[in-house]
């Protein structure tokens, strides 16, 4: 009895699939995630797209990263338009939060997109440490 449960999992063992790994650190079917920001000041409104410093060192894959520049200097007229247009780049609104400030209430919409070669970056202390800076002792 206990011969037939083990056989059938060393052959499924066998049929799997082999996947190769050619850089340990990269994660596949991770999402990237940006910012809209809305800012009203003075009666104007400010709509614009973020996605912070760190999205450059996590993707490699071109297309993004010129998704991403194209949108970060974008600036739009409404929440509409900028909503419309990431849309268009193939990013979806995961939630939203307000931030009260001392010059108004600003709206944040947190937007993602599904990557395929995502890397870890570099931890900021190694980053520091090559370029000779040294925190406090």
């Amino acid at each position: 009895m206990i011969m037939m449960l083990v056989v059938p999992m060393g052959l499924m063992a066998q049929i799997a699939p082999k996947v190769q790994v050619k850089n340990s650190t990269e994660i596949k079917g991770s999402k990237l995630y940006g910012e809209i920001i809305i800012q009203e000041f003075q009666g104007a409104v400010s709509v614009k797209v973020d996605f912070g410093k760190a999205i450059t060192g996590i993707t490699a894959e071109k297309m993004i990263l010129n998704d991403v520049e194209t949108l970060r200097k974008a600036r739009f007229n409404s929440v509409a338009d900028a909503l419309n247009t990431v849309s268009s780049f193939g990013w979806t609104v995961e939630l939203s939060y307000d931030t009260v400030v001392r010059s108004g209430t600003i709206t944040t919409i947190v937007i993602s997109k599904d990557g395929q070669k995502l890397r870890r970056p570099e931890a900021p202390s190694k980053k520091a440490s090559q370029n000779g800076l040294k925190g406090k002792k």
